[in-house]
């Protein structure tokens, strides 16, 4: 579907969560902390990315990164948000450089599979 406003085309296409949330920026420079420890994870590590998105809205929103020591604990969804979806993705840490800017960000990478998703919970799933 394509849709047109005075400043810009809106183009809507469907993709998986893993597709919609690989590239988010997280941390700041080379390193990210865990939400659970605070310990410090960097490129490589093996995480897990919290993301939720209103039924209101188009994106998801990044809530919580955890390492994989934390993972057992805070791989699942426990309360669910009413009006929101929210997702537990299986992933990894990696740098992305800009050779024009001469930068890189740490972004996460999602693994690929239903094996990928550690949870989900739907909007109709809240208390």
């Amino acid at each position: 579907m394509t849709a047109r406003d005075a400043d810009h085309v809106v183009t809507t296409i469907s993709t998986t969560p893993q597709q919609a949330l690989s590239g988010t920026a997280v941390g700041t420079g080379s390193f990210a902390q865990c939400a659970s420890c605070q310990c410090s994870i960097g490129e490589g590590s093996t995480v897990a990315l919290r993301a939720h998105r209103f039924t209101d809205e188009t994106r998801w929103t990044t809530a919580a990164i955890h390492c994989s020591r934390c993972l057992p604990d805070h791989g699942t969804i426990t309360t669910p948000t009413t009006g929101a979806a929210e997702i537990v993705v299986a992933g990894r840490l990696t740098l992305r450089g800009d050779a024009a800017t001469q930068s890189h960000r740490l972004v996460f990478t999602a693994d690929e599979g239903p094996a990928a998703v550690l949870d989900y919970s739907g909007p109709d799933d809240g208390h």
